[in-house]
């Protein structure tokens, strides 16, 4: 088949540079002014375009080009890419994205949760954060009577109370410590994820702003809940929401609740 530049119906530029949709029936856009241009190619006897069965629209003379397929062919080709200077260049086809799905705060996550935050873009490897519905449970920070393990480079942020779960956990673990509030989020387990973690004292934080009104938070709040966050200036005490506000002052062998929460 001959091809060649074919001239827009909007404004009679010739410019052709957008991909084709996928087989042989080709849908080019006029690079000038973005206007849709005839599709599939140019009769050889008499240079009229060709439809997609490969016959000559003109209507004088009546060929159509052997090696185009039918309109019943099963046979996909490449796409393909014609250039500015009517280049015909096959290829791969360009990869279509997955669409994404946008959650809202309180909407359903995907454990099963209730989606408390959203940083409005995708950054290493989550963007939403979503609590779990109940309290993981009422417990300890650290079941230590007068001496808890020391743990360093527990930190506030939103994003850090993953990591701050795991420093703490790694060292209950190895002091076989059993039913703290960081052992019990991790190892705690929704709809087949067990991602779990308990929150910094940022997330926490804005976790009850969210949904302070939802659920069973306000009443659990009127006895405490942790976060994963130590007291920068002393690392006997912990971070906890307590009534409606943020504070630092309680110990780890206090008894306080404990919320499972998850980036995704």
């Amino acid at each position: 088949m001959a091809y060649k530049k074919q001239t827009c119906e909007i404004c009679k530029g010739t410019g052709i540079n957008e991909w084709s949709e996928y087989g042989e029936k080709i849908t080019i856009k006029c690079s000038r002014c973005e206007g849709t241009l005839i599709s599939y190619g140019s009769c050889s006897s008499c240079g009229f375009y060709l439809n997609e069965n490969g016959i000559c629209q003109s209507g004088l003379c009546g060929k159509r080009d052997p090696d185009a397929p039918s309109s019943s062919s099963s046979t996909i080709a490449k796409p393909i890419k014609i250039s500015n200077d009517g280049t015909i260049i096959r290829g791969s086809p360009p990869s279509v994205p997955a669409p994404v799905q946008v959650y809202k705060i309180g909407d359903k996550g995907p454990a099963g949760g209730i989606v408390f935050y959203d940083k409005g873009n995708n950054s290493n490897g989550w963007r939403y954060m979503e609590v779990s519905q109940k309290a993981a449970g009422l417990g300890v920070w650290d079941d230590a009577k007068v001496f808890p393990a020391k743990i360093t480079g527990t930190k506030a942020g939103i994003g850090d109370g993953k990591l701050n779960t795991e420093l703490i956990t790694d060292v209950h673990k190895k002091k076989s410590k059993r039913g703290t509030a960081a052992l019990t989020c991790r190892e705690f387990s929704l709809n087949g994820f067990n991602d779990w973690f308990l929150p910094s004292k940022d997330e926490l934080n804005e976790l009850y702003k969210k949904l302070n009104n939802t659920g069973e938070f306000p009443r659990i709040a009127r006895k405490g809940i942790w976060s994963s966050t130590q007291n920068e200036r002393n690392n006997d005490k912990v971070w906890a929401y307590y009534g409606n506000k943020l504070v630092d002052y309680y110990e780890k062998n206090f008894e306080l609740y404990f919320i499972s929460v998850r980036y995704f």
